[in-house]
């Protein structure tokens, strides 16, 4: 029986120099936002990931010694490039990726576009975080040095070089100007549109294209003096645009749409995949051969002019709350929407199962090789006695998501969820009691020392109160013996003797949250971790040794009982929902994007890989949690400094559903709540605006 819940999972990646490798999704599943095709293809996206191929099929990643997201990325050669992205950083490398230089760094602005006319002469544009304007910087020295020519104060999105001399650049509400003196004047085109601009494309015959959000493609033949606005047949966000000749052009965004059209931009047709991310870079090395990348790590190539597609990145993307492993070899992992997989040689692959449920699938429980438990969403609780070949949804009398579950032993076990909802049962499963907890705030974790003591932690999802309780007989009363206030805890571990921890974080912002007892749960100290983040689950393969998982990679080690923690390299910026050790070497992680991540080394190189952690000091928009979410979920950000601030959701055409904040707000970090209470199901978005300064993100409503 497992003591707490959570996992870690496989990555699979060659020569990737972090202790962790991706076995799902593969090649790798941080999102990529950008690729470039020559002879060697480049992409780059979240985590500090650069990874490069020459076959599309096959890929590498580069070491950049950064885990900014990394916007964009532009080559001149097959072995010479750059990269730009958070923190104002411009990456360049002249060894086809081995090394990178970084040759720009400022953390009062972020570059989305860089775009280079030859060797010397370039130009990277962005925003400043502050949201008060824009950044245009120029070189003329191959990137040894940047020359601020800043014009306007739109956040700027894109920009392409059409010589040494000539340069456009796009961005918020149709903002678009153009430089004919190598950046020192900008003068501001009249497009016409309010919608934003995210990508420029500049054809053999000196045709400007721009793409943007609401299906938007511009095109002008007079060198931007006048544009006029193409029929794309869509209102998806465009994220990039481009042109394989003259007449011969491709536009992607927004829940896979490929939009190509053959006579230069007059009509555009849909090319049809099976594919939902939103796909955000396109590059074609000749009128044949490309390539486009978006979330989840999504990579598709063409070869016959992009009108079939086929995929180079393979498994399963949705959200994996749980990973644990039966023995070294045999292992499981659920998430959204019913998804099961399960591997049986030690995460090399994952085969799909059928959990024969759709909802949400959040805690797993195995007792034997056979008998597997697993909890989730509706109050659903389904067991498999053949090793997962079939399932079998059983009768729990609640409708609660169930955030947890535990057997002390074969027979007896409980779960429990939303409003203090927990159930026991005594026969495997045939028959559940509900049990009064006492409660009214959410049970995330829960661990049973034996079949008659028990701890059980949560809190609510903003702003409440985060309580520990503590049962001596078997669930049939409880006791609260911790609370703090503005806190949420995730998950339970106990190690023996005694002794257990409870791990959460802030539930109004940022801080994590490690509590350690040495009584058995009846008083309970802080531990200080090097994170701030929530940590949502925890292994223990030993009393000293133990792990942590949480938000925006993280994951924590102690080596000592959690007296101190250190930080691990992950290689991703994922959430990751849960951690698994077989062994104090061997070990998973799962989260967002389907991923699964695996160690054999402890999570360090063995000369010790950890990463710094610290407060966001600039303008952040967070990944709303959880995600997806019903009815509630939290949305944390951080501005710099005091100003005007509106947090507003849209639904998928792009309307106003909810303005969640308007109002001035003091510098720092906040959390908010968004209630979709009368909303239907699906995909929503959310923008953080503060002066000309915003940031979109996704989340999904699911009933």
């Amino acid at each position: 029986m497992r003591k707490i819940f959570l996992l870690l999972m496989v990555l699979s990646l060659a020569a990737f120099a972090q202790p962790w490798v991706w076995q799902n999704p593969k090649p790798q599943g941080n999102s990529l936002y950008a690729v470039q095709k020559l002879g060697t293809i480049y992409a780059s996206g979240e985590g500090g990931t650069i990874i490069k191929s020459t076959d599309g099929m096959n890929w590498v990643r580069s070491e950049t010694g950064t885990t900014k997201l990394i916007y964009t990325v532009h080559f001149l050669t097959a072995s010479s490039g750059f990269a730009a992205g958070e923190d104002g950083t411009i990456l360049k490398t002249i060894d086809f990726g081995v090394s990178w230089q970084t040759v720009n760094q400022n953390s009062a602005y972020t570059i989305y576009s860089i775009s280079f006319s030859d060797h010397a002469t370039g130009c990277a544009v962005g925003e400043l975080v502050s949201g008060l304007g824009n950044v245009i910087l120029w070189t003329n020295d191959g990137g040894v040095t940047w020359v601020d020519r800043s014009y306007g104060t739109a956040s700027l999105y894109t920009v392409k070089l059409y010589s040494n001399n000539t340069a456009y650049a796009g961005g918020m509400t149709g903002e678009m100007l153009k430089t004919t003196d190598a950046g020192v004047t900008w003068t501001r085109q009249t497009t016409g549109t309010l919608n934003s601009i995210y990508s420029i494309a500049i054809t053999d015959n000196n045709d400007v294209y721009a793409a943007g959000t609401g299906g938007l493609i511009l095109k002008s033949t007079n060198g931007g003096t006048n544009w006029s606005v193409q029929n794309s047949n869509t209102f998806n966000w465009l994220s990039s645009i481009v042109f394989t000749s003259a007449t011969t052009g491709y536009a992607v965004g927004y829940l896979g749409t490929i939009l190509k059209t053959t006579n230069g931009g007059t009509n555009w047709n849909n090319v049809v995949t099976t594919v939902t991310d939103w796909f955000q870079g396109i590059s074609f090395s000749d009128v044949n051969n490309g390539i486009l990348v978006g979330e989840t790590g999504r990579i598709m190539l063409t070869s016959d002019g992009g009108n079939t597609w086929v995929a180079a990145s393979f498994g399963e993307t949705d959200w994996l709350y749980d990973v644990v492993f039966q023995n070294a070899l045999t292992g499981y992992a659920c998430g959204d929407f019913g998804r099961l997989l399960k591997t049986t040689n030690g995460g090399e692959t994952w085969t799909n199962l059928n959990s024969g449920v759709s909802d949400l699938l959040y805690a797993i429980e195995i007792i034997d090789a056979n008998t597997i438990y697993i909890a989730g969403d509706f109050g659903t609780v389904i067991k498999s006695t053949d090793a997962g070949a079939t399932w079998n949804k059983l009768n729990t009398n609640i409708t609660e998501w169930l955030f947890s579950i535990c057997f002390p032993t074969p027979s007896t076990g409980y779960a429990a969820g939303y409003f203090g909802a927990m159930i026991k049962t005594t026969d495997a499963g045939a028959t559940w009691t509900t049990l009064n907890t006492g409660t009214s705030n959410q049970i995330s974790g829960m661990c049973f020392m034996d079949a008659n003591i028990g701890i059980a932690a949560g809190g609510e999802s903003y702003g409440g109160i985060g309580s520990i309780s503590k049962t001596t007989d078997g669930g049939t009363t409880w006791t609260t013996v911790y609370t703090e206030a503005e806190q949420i805890y995730w998950a339970v571990a106990y190690v023996g003797n005694n002794s257990g921890y409870v791990f959460g974080g802030s539930n109004t912002g940022l801080g994590s949250t490690i509590l350690y007892t040495s009584d058995g749960g009846a008083t309970w100290v802080k531990r200080t971790p090097p994170s701030q983040v929530n940590l949502y689950a925890a292994s223990f393969p030993t009393t000293d040794v133990g792990y942590v998982s949480g938000g925006n990679g993280v994951v924590l080690k102690t080596t000592d009982a959690g007296i101190t923690w250190n930080l691990l390299a992950t290689g991703t910026n994922n959430n990751l929902s849960s951690v698994f050790f077989n062994d104090i070497n061997t070990g998973y992680v799962a989260g967002k994007n389907g991923t699964i991540l695996k160690t054999t080394s402890g999570g360090t190189t063995g000369t010790g890989e950890y990463r710094n952690a610290g407060i966001p000091d600039a303008f952040r928009l967070y990944e709303n949690y959880p995600n997806p979410f019903n009815p509630s979920t939290n949305i944390s950000f951080s501005i710099p400094a005091s100003g005007y601030v509106t947090l507003r959701v849209y639904d998928i055409l792009g309307r106003e559903v909810k303005a969640i904040l308007s109002n001035v707000v003091a510098g720092g970090t906040h959390t908010v709540q968004f209630d979709a209470t009368g909303l239907s199901s699906g995909v929503y978005f959310y923008r953080l605006t503060a002066g000309s300064h915003s940031i979109t993100r996704k989340m999904i409503l699911s009933r």
